[in-house]
């Protein structure tokens, strides 16, 4: 029994081996961002890889304690600037050096946005705010940004997974094929 316990547990690790790499984490951001004229405070959707988070959706989102109403739309501010609509993947990251990220309300956001990145391939890195007709339009302040994980959760690992399946069924299998014990009698 312990010989086929230790060839399913090298059977397990051999699986886990070619297993595919660890996948991005998902979880929830705080993102804030000061201006001259206020903060910009958003929880956002996405997955971390790396110091990357790859935006998916808009929690909430206020600027100077007002909320934003839903933003729907998530995309690259890239997109935004050259064709006029949402669209791609939305990407801001820990350290403040790569923003690409816009949010709106919608598509072609015509409404409530904000957003984060460069314009017309210039250098540097703008923030525009629209809510309820007032706009904010400045360069963007990394000493002013944060970016913080709020749910921080360990997601195990495909190969982790399987080398834990594989060891349950090897337990279930050699405790089936133990031979059963005649019953005493009882007088």
């Amino acid at each position: 029994m312990l010989r086929k316990l230790s060839l399913a547990t090298a059977l397990a690790g051999a699986i886990a081996l070619v297993a595919p790499a660890k996948q991005a984490d998902a979880a929830l951001f705080q993102l804030t961002i000061g201006t001259s004229s206020g903060d910009l405070v958003a929880v956002l959707d996405g997955s971390i890889a790396g110091n990357v988070v790859s935006v998916t959706t808009v929690q909430s989102a206020s600027f100077n304690g007002n909320p934003f109403p839903a933003l729907g739309f998530v995309g690259t501010f890239t997109d935004l600037v050259l064709n006029g609509t949402t669209g791609g993947v939305g990407l801001v990251s820990t350290d403040g050096l790569t923003m690409d990220f816009t949010a709106c309300d919608t598509a072609i956001c015509a409404g409530n946005a904000f957003s984060i990145g460069t314009i017309s391939g210039g250098s540097v890195v703008e923030v525009i705010v629209a809510l309820d007709g007032d706009s904010v339009f400045e360069e963007f302040n990394v000493q002013a940004y944060t970016l913080e994980r709020l749910n921080p959760t360990a997601v195990p690992e495909p190969g982790t997974l399987a080398l834990f399946g594989i060891a349950g069924l090897a337990l279930v299998a050699a405790s089936r094929r133990r031979p059963q014990l005649p019953a005493l009698a009882t007088a």
